[in-house]
This record gives C-alpha cells, sequence and structure tokens, in this order.
C-alpha cells in the first residue's frame, strides 16, 4: 500500500484548547478538526459493579411434567451477555442451580435458559407475568432498577413467584399385600422409591424390619411435589418398576409414574401406598398424613377437568389461586369430600387453600 502524506495542523484556541485539523486521506480538500478541552476534573471513574448470585429453582418446570436440559441452566441475554453467559451449577442435584457474575450496578434485562440455545429457543416463557418486560422480549425486569451492592437474587424459572421453595420429610409407606396374593414375590433387593423428582431408581431403599410386608423409609424433598415411582428390585433398567397404567394416580404423561405429590405439600407428611395399585391399602388408610392421623387427598393430579378433595375431618371452604396469587374463585363445602370444577382454567399451575375447621393447607394442581 503507497503511503500517503497527510497534512496536520495543532493550535491552540482563544480559551487554552487545542485544535488539531488533519486533512482528508487521499490529499482532498477535506479537514478533519478535532479539539481538546482543558479540563482540571479527574477522568470518569470506571463504571460500578457488584457481584450477583443466580439462585434458580426449577421445581415448578419438573412439576409441570418438564426436565432440565442435560446441559443444564443458564442466564443470558440483557446486560448478562449471549444466551450462554453464565452457566449454572446443581453440584448436589437438587434442582436448585446457582452461579456468579459480576455485573454493572447499574442494572437491565436478562432471562434463563433451560439448556444451551443459540437460537433462545429454550428460554423461560413469562409472558404475561409481572417480572416480564413486554417491550424487551419478555425478558426479565427484577434487576432493571440498578443495586447498589453484592446482591443474591431467588428466582423460579418459568415463574415471577418467587424463589426455591421449602422442603419436607416425606416417609413412604407401601403395602406389599396385593402384590403377593397376586402370586408375586418380594425382591430380595427389597422395595425402592425413585424417579421423578425423588432421583434415580434407587433413590430411596425402603425397609421391612418386621417382615410384615409394609415396607418404610424417608427423604427430604422439595415441597413442589414431583412424580415418583415404586419399585420391587434394584433395577437399573427400570424393568422391576410397579405397572399403573390406566389408574388414577398415574400419569400416562409421564411414564405412568405416580401423581399423589405431583400438587405438592405444605408439611412433613407420610403417604400410605399399595405397590401397583391406587386403591387403599388393606388395614391402612391413603393419602398424606399428618402427625395427627388426619390427611387431605387431592387427585387425580394433574387434572383437566375435575379434582378430588378427600379429607379425614371436614373442609369448611376451598379457595383457588393462581401462581401471582390472584384470587380465581371458591365455595363453601363443609363436607369431607368435595369436587372442584377445573376445566375452565389454562393450563398450567394453580394454588388450592383448603379451611379445615380453620386449619388452613395450601396444594399445588396442575391443570393440562
Amino acid at each position: 500500500m503507497p503511503l500517503v502524506q497527510l497534512l496536520t495542523k495543532f493550535l491552540f484556541g482563544a480559551n487554552g484548547e487545542l485544535i488539531a485539523d488533519i486533512q482528508s486521506a487521499g490529499g482532498g480538500t477535506g479537514w478533519w478538526r478535532f479539539i481538546y478541552q482543558l479540563t482540571n476534573a479527574a477522568p470518569p471513574p470506571p463504571p460500578t459493579t457488584h457481584d450477583v448470585t443466580f439462585v434458580v429453582s426449577t421445581d415448578t418446570l419438573v412439576a409441570s411434567g418438564a426436565t432440565v436440559s442435560a446441559d443444564g441452566i443458564f442466564i443470558g441475554g440483557g446486560f448478562v451477555g449471549g444466551h450462554d453467559a453464565l452457566a449454572l451449577s446443581d453440584p448436589d442435584g437438587d434442582g436448585i442451580w446457582e452461579g456468579s457474575m459480576n455485573l454493572p450496578a447499574a442494572g437491565g434485562h436478562f432471562t434463563i435458559l433451560n439448556g444451551n440455545c443459540s437460537d433462545w429457543s429454550c428460554k423461560e416463557d413469562i409472558a404475561g407475568q409481572s417480572c416480564a418486560d413486554p417491550s424487551n422480549w419478555n425478558d426479565r425486569n427484577n434487576l432493571l432498577g440498578g443495586f447498589s451492592q453484592d446482591t443474591t437474587l431467588y428466582l423460579q424459572y418459568g415463574s415471577c413467584s418467587g424463589g426455591p421453595a421449602s422442603s419436607y420429610d416425606v416417609t413412604f409407606v407401601v403395602h406389599t399385600d396385593s402384590l403377593v396374593a397376586s402370586g408375586g414375590t418380594v425382591s430380595s433387593d427389597g422395595i425402592y422409591i425413585g424417579g421423578g423428582f425423588v432421583g434415580g431408581h434407587d433413590a430411596l431403599p425402603l425397609t421391612d424390619a418386621d417382615g410384615d410386608g409394609v415396607w418404610e423409609g424417608s427423604m427430604n424433598l422439595p415441597a413442589s411435589g414431583g412424580h415418583f415411582t415404586i419399585l420391587n428390585g434394584n433395577c437399573g433398567d427400570w424393568s422391576c418398576k410397579e405397572d399403573i397404567a390406566g389408574q388414577p394416580c398415574a400419569d400416562p404423561s409421564n411414564w405412568n409414574d405416580r401423581n399423589n405429590l405431583l400438587g405438592g405439600f405444605t408439611q412433613d407428611i407420610t403417604l400410605v401406598l399399595e405397590y401397583g395399585s391406587c386403591t387403599t391399602p388393606s388395614g391402612g388408610s391413603t393419602g398424606i398424613v399428618d402427625n395427627n392421623n388426619s390427611f387431605l387427598d387431592v387427585y387425580p393430579n394433574p387434572s383437566s377437568d375435575i379434582v378430588n378433595l378427600n379429607s379425614s375431618s371436614a373442609i369448611s371452604s376451598y379457595t383457588v389461586y393462581n401462581m401471582l396469587g390472584n384470587r380465581l374463585f371458591s365455595a363453601n363445602v363443609n363436607l369431607e369430600k368435595t369436587v372442584i370444577d377445573i376445566s375452565s382454567l389454562t393450563k398450567g399451575i394453580y394454588i388450592i387453600e383448603v379451611n379445615q375447621k380453620g386449619k388452613f393447607t395450601n396444594k399445588r394442581i396442575v391443570k393440562k
């Protein structure tokens, strides 16, 4: 490339400013003029930044029947960066994904992604919810106003309702008398609870210390609930899983896993079950049992038209809310059993608040 000689002039203006005139490239008649003003002010400081820790719960995602991508959960978009700007991690497998990033204190939009998708197809859908900005691709506005210190943000994937849910101890009591009566036998490996939000095929081994055919075990689980199944043995290929296809507690859209806990729970509970059946175990009661030997059963869950409430004590009334906390409808009951018509609701997750003579219990249901 040939060298081009440019004519440059420097001079000072009447107020002490430095003026630089540079002839345009190619030797034309045009000029560039740059004016530098003298100032005693310090240079502007770099933008303030703080560490932001994102804590994202996926229990609502799992309760809806979906799964977390094998690539994991990401924070991206807006002032955070690209679709894969911050990869979160869940080392203990509890469904709560965390990660931190140093970000400008001025704040901005961002979103949560279920997977590593450069076309943004795995981005959460929060359209119409309070934390979504419809003018910015429905990205989140949680940090739009800025922040003045290191911040921890508790979030729920796909929802503006809040962060990680609580967890409670769930005791599984599994009767095997129907299995034995049908000519089957309990595996020498014993009975297991697994699948869904519980974990792998061998997540919770049960025990039958007194040999009465009733197997028991406890595990701390997310209060949002989820699917699970019972297995007769320790089989990594799930071949020893119970077969409850076609029964009311089976979810055909999720490998016929059980939906007994899909609506969530608000306390330590005991679940009394019959292996291979959704009926009441002989010699026992079915449903969610508290320390006072009372239970509140909500089924089927998920459902497309009706939900049954079955309680050991009279249900005074119930109220149905959406995930934003808006009251949708309610009814007085004064019975131990009632049916709720949810056919008019759109697909999604709802809360049923049940009043049992002044004792209030919240149950999550899924409208499919």
